[in-house]
């Protein structure tokens, strides 16, 4: 089963993700800012997460390169509602999947289904 961390501060996105994906058998868990991600992924293993650039006290950059220290295989998917794809590093941006809000979540689904596809 894959396993994955969603990491929103806006408890809507968080809730919708975590049910939608939870309904398609996906185990999920969610967290609403950097620091609690942080520590979920050093006491867990995920297969994707899938995290939103603008968190307080966080800049999606600086949390997405530290959560490839930890976890270097993780995939990773980034939301923004606005251009702070246009701020990430090139390094970074070609790395991982993103995805802009507002967002389907049949979209959000078949990125997680082609980054299984990669990973296995």
């Amino acid at each position: 089963m894959i396993n994955i961390l969603i990491i929103d501060d806006d408890s809507v996105i968080r809730s919708l993700l975590q049910s939608f994906l939870s309904m398609k058998k996906y185990k999920v868990e969610s967290v609403s800012n950097g620091i609690d991600a942080l520590t979920a992924i050093s006491v867990t293993k995920f297969d994707i997460v899938i995290t939103d650039l603008k968190l307080k006290k966080f800049r999606g950059a600086d949390l997405i390169k530290k959560m490839q220290v930890i976890q270097p295989r993780v995939k990773l998917i980034a939301m923004s509602g606005d251009t702070s794809f246009d701020t990430l590093p090139e390094e970074i941006r070609t790395s991982i999947a993103l995805i802009r809000k507002p967002f389907r979540l049949e979209d959000v689904e078949s990125i997680i289904q082609n980054l299984s596809v990669v990973q296995n």
